[in-house]
């Protein structure tokens, strides 16, 4: 579904990203970690058409992702941010309606998903964005981005703001998402998030990709635990990648 092939990224006077290749596939769940400054969010810029590689190529859906066909590919992805930039004097419904319109689709299926999602993360749907929390406003674009079901979900910090409960309800929703076959890129700080919902993670540090691995092999990265701790994986590999940090500054 999204296939990034030897992505590089240059600026004056730094490389954000370095030949960076990895692959999400259909009903898959990635995670995407590293420190601060490390390439994730330069990535996700790429992938979105926000910013242009200096190399390399991205696909959706098969298709290379150009200038010309940026829009037409997007109808395929959805993109939640840590804070969406909804307009502040529409209602929570009426916001919704609205990026519905702009996919192409807004009908009785989608607003009955919209109303069990509005019920799922107890969101209310009827007060005007400009007074709702952050938290609350994050419910608004997480409903936006799964309301039309779309192929590929792209996540920056998705539950920044939320609380443990409103967690565990984006945890179901995204493996409802996963079980109907929808791929889903994450990128979190949220380690043990990271851990409960990702079928694989991929690493990445001084915007260079040092581990892409199954969650089931991340156990031989930190041996002497007895489950699987992604701190420990993210902070060995830190310490073996140390050289990396601080060459590169974009994130």
């Amino acid at each position: 579904m999204l296939k990034v092939k030897n992505l590089t990224k240059n600026f004056a006077k730094f490389t954000a990203v370095s030949n960076e290749s990895f692959e999400v596939v259909a009903g898959e769940v990635v995670g995407f970690v590293g420190p601060n400054g490390s390439g994730k969010s330069t990535t996700i810029d790429m992938i979105l058409g926000m910013t242009s590689p200096s190399s390399g190529e991205i696909y959706i859906d098969g298709k290379k992702l150009s200038r010309d066909n940026t829009a037409q590919l997007h109808q395929h992805l959805a993109y939640l941010s840590t804070d969406m930039n909804l307009d502040r004097n529409l209602t929570g419904y009426q916001a919704l309606k609205y990026f519905a319109n702009l996919r192409g689709k807004w009908d009785q299926e989608v607003e009955n998903k919209v109303n069990a999602l509005a019920n799922k993360l107890d969101a209310n749907l009827s007060k005007k964005i400009k007074d709702l929390s952050r938290g609350n406003r994050q419910k608004i674009g997480l409903i936006a981005a799964v309301m039309n079901t779309p192929k590929l979900l792209v996540m920056d910090e998705p539950t920044s703001g939320f609380d443990p409960i409103v967690q565990n309800a984006f945890i179901d929703i995204i493996r409802e998402h996963q079980k109907n076959g929808g791929a889903v890129f994450i990128s979190s700080h949220n380690l043990s998030e990271v851990s409960e919902i990702c079928d694989r993670v991929i690493f990445i540090i001084g915007g260079k990709i040092v581990a892409n691995e199954l969650m089931s092999n991340l156990q031989k990265m930190a041996p002497k635990r007895e489950v699987i701790d992604l701190d420990a994986v993210f902070e060995a590999l830190v310490q073996k990648n140390s050289h990396h940090i601080g060459n590169n500054k974009g994130d």
